[in-house]
């Protein structure tokens, strides 16, 4: 992963394409957020020694990802040598993953709860055992407010600092 950053990121410098920059930053901003988000939602779902399988089967899908969208781009790469598409092979793989994550996105919004309590495939008997299997947890469920304190924690934070240094 540290690799493919380096690459493009130098790849973007090699072209002073300053527009691109900004787009890969933007990108990788929104990105930052979603390996905190399905440990979060793991963490509000499993018991604590259920997380660490439930987590090594997210971040296998990732590999699994990798895989598909390599096959995604040999067949969009071959129907643009054989002149099939009305616009560049890599452009159709972007417009196409970014649709189909968009589509995913909105069906996670509608589906995914916040919390066991606010689960609709669940019974109110059903969320109870679930609030009970992760109680020894000893987390949150959900906080629904946000403090500024912990942002001003997390910015002073040596920690949170030096990755960010480090990330650049």
């Amino acid at each position: 992963v540290c690799g493919s950053i380096v690459s493009s990121r130098q790849l973007l410098a090699a072209t002073r394409n300053v527009m691109a920059y900004a787009a890969s930053s933007f990108l990788g901003f929104l990105e930052a957020g979603i390996t905190p988000a399905f440990t979060i939602i793991t963490s509000q779902w499993y018991a604590k020694r259920e997380q660490g399988t439930r987590t090594g089967i997210w971040f296998s899908c990732n590999a699994l990802s990798l895989i598909l969208g390599a096959v995604m781009a040999y067949g969009f790469a071959e129907a643009d040598k054989s002149g099939d598409l009305s616009l560049p092979g890599w452009q159709v793989i972007f417009i196409f993953m970014g649709c189909l994550t968009s589509a995913f996105g909105v069906v996670l919004a509608i589906w995914l709860p916040d919390s066991p309590l606010s689960a609709r495939f669940l019974s109110a008997e059903d969320q109870q055992i679930a609030l009970e299997r992760i109680r020894g947890n000893k987390e949150s469920t959900g906080a629904q407010s946000f403090k500024m304190y912990q942002v001003k924690e997390a910015f002073l934070d040596l920690n949170v600092s030096l990755r960010v240094r480090s990330s650049r």
